[in-house]
């Protein structure tokens, strides 16, 4: 079968599809939901007249689901990325199809987006497991970056395409019911690339060739043996709590921009649906823009050791969200007359909070490879919280009221501050170092390198084995251990690899770096 020869850039951009779906299901709701209540006069017959109670349960009631994050985590640790996400999501995908079936009824519908919630609930600590494997420690903040970046063009296509669609009446049967239609196709459209292309690893895919599987085995980071799950250290380690509390208060200031923006303009600013569609995506789309560029600049400056991986997360992590808790606060005060003023702001805002993925979200992924998924799982499913905890603020105000701007100034400044004290603890307190974690007899997991030269140490002070391995077990089990073989032809002259294991006229290479400088 034929092989990539880069094959990790083609999972990120499968990744990268998987977050738009993922956002494309959780963001439909924010911008339907205006059309759906828009014709509503108090006629109790009509099944969109929803009290404000109702409307913040419906908004809400995905992130009810999508805060299972932790056991979403586990999943993953048994059964791996690709399982986990892959059919988890297809729930998702199909309750997404199902949503206008249901929605006359808001008690059903409100357990359709749990449902929705609790199939995309995986999705973020499969893919940090999935890196944690895939990715070689001088293209991880790239690779997570360009991954997460989804999440914002999943935001900015849901706010733009929504509001067009529910304008129209000939797309997908026309108005609100074509959004679901049409993020249905989409998510099937992802489900059938990723069961053909991705696996949880590099050795067991197919569509890896030998050079890149060997490239990546020798630069991610070194996988530990098989350990339980170390919940006391988990739940006792300062640098995670550090790392949560940060994830919590910028998916704050996230979550904020995700539902709040769309009723601030429509309330403040009373701007129609393709307005405030179309508003509410500029600042996201900025998102998008720079954590790109955040991400392949950072993995320079970690590679040419112009700072340390600490440094660059808590630089990263102190723009993500210093600036945006400032910006939030001049808003508070602004003149809300003025909307371009507003939106320049906000733009700016957020393309500073875009920091935040080559920052605290890529630290699960430093501070313990092996457990990514679980301890991204828990982060996430503290920081979902504020999917409930936001709409239940911005529900209590009033859009008719003559109060409005000033009700939203006290959001901001609330925002503000949040994120701002999440910033802090994390720079104090954060660290990107891998972490020491106590074994259940009192032992310690030591730190490993890795550095080529320690591996190859390690590999020549083994005495070789009475019984000969394959090619493809010793493979395997240096892909485990971070090791770099390859097979090649026993000749005279070869003085860049150091003999493994010698057997019919073959011979089992580990290769130093300088052969991989060409991937």
């Amino acid at each position: 079968m034929a092989s990539f020869r880069y094959f990790r850039y083609v999972l990120a951009a499968i990744a990268f599809y998987c977050m738009v779906v993922v956002n494309l299901t959780r963001s439909d709701f924010n911008v339907t939901i205006l059309k759906m209540v828009h014709n509503c006069t108090g006629n109790s017959s009509d099944p969109f007249c929803w009290t404000k109670e109702v409307e913040e349960l419906l908004v809400s009631s995905y992130f009810i689901g999508y805060t299972l994050q932790l056991p979403g985590g586990l999943l993953v640790s048994k059964v791996g990325s690709y399982y986990s996400c892959g059919l988890s999501l297809l729930l998702t995908i199909l309750l997404t199809f199902l949503t206008p079936l249901v929605a006359t009824n808001w008690r059903i519908l409100v357990l359709l987006r749990v449902g929705q919630g609790i199939g995309a609930a995986p999705s973020f600590p499969a893919i940090s497991a999935l890196w944690a494997k895939w990715a070689p420690r001088n293209e991880r903040s790239t690779l997570f970056s360009v991954t997460v970046a989804g999440h914002f063009i999943g935001a900015a296509l849901a706010n733009t395409l929504s509001g067009y669609l529910c304008d129209q009446d000939t797309i997908l049967g026309g108005s609100w019911p074509s959004v679901f239609m049409l993020y249905g196709i989409l998510g099937a459209v992802w489900f059938v690339l990723w069961m053909v292309f991705v696996t949880s690893d590099p050795v067991s895919n197919v569509w890896t060739g030998m050079d890149e599987k060997e490239y990546i085995a020798l630069h991610r980071a070194q996988p530990q043996p098989k350990a339980p799950i170390p919940w006391v250290w988990m739940l006792t380690s300062l640098p995670c709590w550090a790392t949560f509390f940060c994830h919590f208060c910028s998916y704050f200031g996230y979550v904020t921009m995700l539902v709040g923006y769309p009723q601030f303009f429509r309330d403040v600013h009373k701007l129609d649906l393709d307005q405030v569609g179309y508003i509410s995506s500029i600042p996201i789309l900025a998102m998008f823009i720079t954590s790109v560029i955040v991400g392949k600049v950072t993995d320079t400056v970690i590679s040419r050791e112009i700072v340390t991986i600490t440094a660059a997360r808590k630089i990263n992590t102190a723009i993500a969200m210093f600036i945006p808790a400032i910006i939030n606060i001049v808003i508070a005060f602004q003149d809300n007359h003025n909307i371009a003023e507003i939106v320049v702001l906000m733009t700016v805002q957020n393309a500073a909070n875009a920091f935040i993925l080559s920052g605290v979200q890529v630290n699960y992924i430093d501070l313990n490879p092996d457990h990514a998924g679980v301890l991204s799982g828990f982060g996430n499913s503290i920081g979902s919280l504020t999917g409930i905890i936001v709409p239940l603020l911005l529900y209590r105000f009033n859009p008719t009221s003559k109060n409005a701007a000033l009700e939203w100034s006290s959001m901001f400044v609330t925002t503000g501050v949040v994120m701002a004290i999440g910033g802090i603890v994390y720079c104090i307190f954060g660290t990107a170092e891998r972490q020491i974690i106590p074994r259940h007899n009192g032992a310690a997991e030591a730190t490993r390198t890795d550095e080529v030269a320690e591996a190859t140490t390690n590999v020549q002070s083994k005495e070789p084995s009475d019984e000969m391995e394959s090619s493809a077990d010793l493979l395997n089990r240096s892909m485990l251990q971070n090791q770099e073989v390859v097979e090649v032809e026993e000749e005279e002259g070869v003085s860049e690899t150091t003999p493994l294991i010698s057997g019919k006229g073959k011979q089992l290479l580990v290769k130093p770096a300088s052969h991989f400088n060409r991937m």
